[in-house]
């Protein structure tokens, strides 16, 4: 959800766990089981946030690349993940993965710009 560009990441990790901690309050709703929402982010949340951006940067892409990759990637991990080990339909652990996703990007990537400008979260680094 919340990734730097791709560039090496700059976050610290207090910037780091607040974002993952953001992403799955904002997912709860989705996945409505706290081992649920902790497990599928602990699949996706690291390698969106750390790993991606090298990859994506490595391959020449920019941030644009980066985010529909990492955006299509996590809700397709996690989607196969609510299908083998919660045994969900697969058509329904896509449609609620995809909706998570896009749900905690939309209103936390809209939420942090709203802190950071506010001069919220200077405590974390930001602003």
């Amino acid at each position: 959800m919340f990734a730097v560009p791709p560039r090496d990441p700059q976050l610290g990790i207090g910037a780091y766990l607040f974002f993952f901690a953001l992403t799955c309050l904002l997912e709860w709703p989705w996945y409505r089981q706290w081992r649920r929402v902790l497990l599928l982010n602990a699949l996706t949340h690291p390698l969106v946030v750390f790993v991606w951006p090298a990859l994506i940067r490595g391959l020449g892409g920019g941030y644009g690349a980066y985010l529909l990759t990492a955006e299509a990637f996590a809700p397709m991990i996690e989607g196969m993940a609510l299908w083998r080990i919660w045994r969900l339909t697969p058509l329904k652990a896509l449609s609620l993965a995809w909706g998570a996703n896009l749900f905690s990007w939309l209103c936390g990537g809209e939420g942090v710009r709203l802190l950071i400008s506010q001069g919220w979260l200077r405590c974390l680094g930001f602003g």
